[in-house]
């Protein structure tokens, strides 16, 4: 389960890294942008957002997966 801290501050990341991946490809984040652009920089900016958060680590072609614990435990 995330909670409402980590989502924020996912989120915030996401936002951050999308103008990151903006910048670096040379296009403006505005209303001309084609849905497919703008969906290959999420992509981007969303696998970022995901290992600064410290929730998912990619190493080569595999990946893994942090699991927070769970309340139950």
């Amino acid at each position: 389960m995330v909670d409402e801290v980590l989502r924020a501050r996912f989120l915030a990341m996401v936002e951050q890294e999308m103008a990151v991946v903006a910048a670096e490809r040379g296009v403006a984040l505005d209303d001309t942008l084609r849905d497919h652009v703008r969906r290959s920089l999420g992509r981007v900016a969303a696998r970022r957002a995901l290992q600064a958060c410290h929730i998912l680590t990619i190493e080569g072609r595999g990946y893994h997966q942090w699991f927070l614990p769970s309340a139950a435990s």
